[in-house]
This record gives structure tokens, sequence and C-alpha cells, in this order.
């Protein structure tokens, strides 16, 4: 194994117990100590990869992000109709939520609370979201695929509803939530669809 394979296991290693030490203790609770101690590695090494506790959770959001977009890229570029699509990319964000609910809540819980320059960094993460996807929607519009409106609103507005859906699936661990997740994709999807599907399919609908 290359000294670079090996750097990147071992922040991976880090990463994950980060996540699950500020899943438990809060990001402004937790402690680098608490966090090397979930890693197994002594502090000294957390700090031959990481900066500081910030830098942990910008690395956290960075590779979420980068591979929730990745994803959502090949999706979009698979030439499947929309409809189809649409359901894919949601069921991806939902499964990906379910399988990860540490990192949604470690979101969910600690996004508007950060403060100072990290604040800044994860805001503008979560804005990048919205604009690849009004990207990927206003390609789609061009073809006539889905109806013309503006694309980055429209990007919002299907970005908030699967935002809130996962929050519901993810913070409460109740028999709601459980029901819920069966048919929570698929009807995002259908959702987004009604609102966006061409005018002359509407009518023929």
């Amino acid at each position: 194994m290359t000294k670079h394979a090996v750097k990147e296991d071992k922040r991976k290693l880090i990463r994950q117990a980060a996540i699950r030490v500020f899943a438990r203790h809060g990001f402004h609770d937790a402690t680098a100590k608490q966090i090397a101690q979930e890693a197994e590695v002594a502090v000294g090494t957390l700090y031959n990869y990481f900066k500081s506790k910030d830098d942990i959770l910008i690395h956290i959001l960075q590779v979420e992000v980068q591979e929730r977009l990745t994803l959502m890229h090949e999706i979009f570029s698979n030439g499947k109709p929309i409809r189809e699509q649409l359901r894919q990319a949601m069921d991806m964000h939902v499964a990906r939520a379910l399988k990860n609910k540490d990192i949604m809540r470690l979101f969910l819980g600690e996004e508007l609370h950060l403060g100072g320059a990290i604040e800044e960094h994860v805001h503008r993460l979560f804005k990048e979201i919205p604009r690849r996807i009004a990207g990927l929607l206003e390609v789609a519009m061009a073809r006539g695929e889905l109806r013309k409106t503006d694309p980055l609103l429209a990007a919002h507005a299907a970005f908030g509803a699967n935002r809130a859906v996962v929050a519901r699936l993810c913070l409460y661990d109740d028999a709601e939530a459980r029901r819920l997740q069966a048919s929570a994709a698929a009807e995002l999807a259908e959702f987004i669809w009604r609102a966006l599907k061409p005018d002359k399919i509407k009518e023929a609908s």
C-alpha cells in the first residue's frame, strides 16, 4: 500500500469516528480527544491529518456532498426518461440518508448553529447542491422533458421537499417514520414530476 493510500485510509478512519462523536455529543461539545479515542489513534496523530475540529467537519461535509453530486450526475446522464431519473435520484438520496443517519443528524442539527468561517463554508456547500440540480433540470427543460420554469427555484423546491422528508425519517425513529420509509422516495419523485412535467402531458393525464 502506498503512503498516499495509507494516509487516505487514516483520514477516512478519523472522519468516520468524528461523524459518530459529533452525532453523539453535538459538534460544539465534542472534543478532539473523544474523536481520537473513537478512532483509536493518539490526539497528536489526529492533528497530523486535520488542523482542527472545524477542519474535520468541513472534510465530512465535502466528502458527503461531492459523493452525492457525483451520483446525481451519473443518474441524470444515463439516458433514461426524466421521470425515471427523478425516481432514481430520490431513491439515491433517501437510501443514502437512511444508511448514514449519523451524518444526516449532524447536518440537520448543526447547520444553523456553527458560526464563523465554518458556517460560511457549510452554506456554500449547501447552495452548491441546488445549483447543480438546477443545471440538470435546465438541460431537461431545453429538451422539452420538463416544463419551462425557473430551474433554480424548481431545484430549491425539490431539494427542500427531499430535505424535509429525510429529516422526518432520520431524526425520529418511530413507527410512522418506518412506515414512510417504504414509499418516501417514490412519492417524492412523483410529487416533483407532477409539478414539472410538460403541459401537454398534464392535459393527457
